[in-house]
């Protein structure tokens, strides 16, 4: 339903003379949405029909409010883990690692985004030099104050893990963290259909003028 929902969204804003300028170019320039594989084939295939009629490309960014939501679920699962529990104080300080990359990298060069997110395991470690990288080379912040938080010991089992909570299943996230440059967020909406939800759920079975109520 979201993928259909989307394409009919999109192409009735098209559509509408108000979200085109004066020389009729379409006025949508990004659209974003979770990292759905689905959502991404449908603002493919709109690109795609965007090329053939000579109008600029709309970007797709990811959503960054979903990003974090899913890395920090990842997370906290991992921690319930007693060898884990090291990596638990960590989390907010992670979580706004997680913000910041895409936000302070506008701009750079791609592939900053990713260097930036994945220096969250050098980071933990107390490591604040990358050389490996080709484009974040070192932590911004100069020399690190001291912290109450305790880093994580290099050989430990619970920087691989960290790792690939990051870079994600196949290696899909981390392969999206250039959608992140928009720094765009559904929080606000993800916060109304909860509210939404909460009186009426997804599970109850509602009539047509219900279902109008409540969108």
């Amino acid at each position: 339903m979201e993928p259909l929902a989307c394409s009919e969204i999109f192409d009735r804003l098209e559509k509408d003379p108000n979200f085109r300028d004066s020389q009729n170019i379409p006025k949508i320039k990004v659209v974003t949405t979770d990292r759905s594989t689905a959502i991404k084939a449908v603002m493919k295939k709109k690109n795609q029909l965007r090329q053939q009629a000579k109008e600029p490309e709309c970007k797709h960014g990811a959503d960054l409010w979903h990003y974090d939501k899913n890395i920090t679920t990842d997370l906290r699962k991992l921690c319930k883990a007693k060898y884990a529990r090291p990596l638990r104080p960590w989390i907010p300080s992670l979580r706004r690692f997680i913000y910041w990359s895409p936000q302070s990298s506008r701009g750079m060069p791609k592939g900053t985004i990713a260097e930036k997110l994945m220096s969250m395991v050098d980071h933990i470690q107390n490591v604040h030099e990358f050389p490996q990288n080709k484009h974040f080379k070192r932590c911004s912040h100069g020399m690190p104050a001291p912290s109450r938080l305790k880093y994580i010991a290099k050989n430990s089992i619970l920087l691989t893990k960290l790792r690939d909570i990051i870079s994600g299943k196949n290696n899909s996230r981390i392969n999206d963290a250039n959608s992140l440059e928009e720094c765009g967020q559904t929080g606000l909406n993800e916060t109304l259909n909860s509210l939404h939800n909460m009186y009426a759920p997804k599970y109850l079975g509602l009539t047509h003028q219900t279902m109008i109520i409540k969108g």
